[in-house]
């Protein structure tokens, strides 16, 4: 929901109003942790329940089977391999930021699919906010809803109270008395009057973010499919293989080198004790 804002008068009659005790709702926008909403379990269901196409299981296959590498898996929430799929997909799914941009990182064994999980992970993000938002203007058009009908009736009481006062005292400049009790009750019909004109306000406002279709993710870039694989790092690991090998060469030599030198010590050892028995 938007405020509406028609300048200081209208924020002076907020002010009023919440000091009578009518609490006109000023909506901000949600400030989402979208690294809590992607980790989240919620997000990992929805996503193993959606179908992508793959290149080893064909078209249309479940995240569900996907992952678990089984095309005739049926997806069961009771079932031991349901809660292991969604810490599979939550360590897939990986989100990092930038100051104030967010960068999402999908890992699987298929280029493809790491694309459209990542499209699909920001479809979900879209419509968790949109969800939110719908439920919270609706809250918010309850609220305003029932105060708004309070207010009405207050401001009419007011309206006929001050009718009645002005039939009864038709004279009233002669008294100081009636002429300050006439004031009180414009200056309190002021007031109801604004509270409801801004009641109004905002409801109408509220309506209008009830129905307007928003995107609340701003996406900067694309999802694109890699043209290398990203994991694992051959080149890295063609490097570690070749310093191990030759480490683990190395230490075969020693180990041989030490081994022989300790049969010729130990074969030295026996011709001694020979000789000395041959004495």
């Amino acid at each position: 929901m938007s405020t509406i804002d028609n300048g200081n008068s209208q924020s002076q009659v907020m002010g009023i109003a919440a000091q009578l005790g009518f609490s006109i709702l000023d909506d901000k926008s949600a400030q989402w942790s979208y690294l809590d909403v992607v980790k989240s379990r919620s997000l990992a269901i929805n996503l193993l329940e959606r179908k992508f196409d793959t290149s080893l299981l064909g078209k249309g296959v479940s995240l569900y089977n996907i992952i678990n590498n089984d095309k005739t898996l049926i997806y069961s929430k009771n079932d031991k391999m349901f809660y292991s799929s969604i810490a599979k997909v939550q360590s897939m799914v990986q989100i990092f930021t930038t100051g104030t941009i967010y960068n999402l990182e999908i890992s699987s064994i298929d280029p493809n699919l790491s694309a459209q999980i990542a499209t699909a992970v920001i479809e979900e993000l879209n419509k968790h906010q949109k969800t939110y938002n719908n439920e919270r203007s609706s809250k918010t058009l309850d609220f305003i809803r029932g105060r708004l009908a309070s207010t009405k009736i207050n401001l009419e009481l007011a309206e006929e109270s001050l009718k009645d006062f002005r039939a009864s005292n038709r004279n009233i400049y002669d008294s100081p008395h009636l002429i300050m009790q006439q004031e009180r009750m414009l200056r309190d019909l002021a007031v109801m009057t604004g509270v409801y004109t801004a009641l109004h306000q905002q409801f109408e406002s509220a309506k209008i973010d009830n129905i307007k279709e928003t995107d609340y993710v701003v996406l900067l870039d694309d999802p694109n499919v890699p043209s290398y694989p990203v994991r694992p790092k051959k080149k890295i690991i063609v490097i570690l293989s070749i310093l191990f090998g030759f480490g683990l060469s190395i230490i075969v030599v020693l180990l041989k080198e030490k081994i022989i030198k300790s049969k010729i010590q130990n074969k030295d050892k026996i011709n001694e004790i020979k000789l000395f028995f041959k004495r």
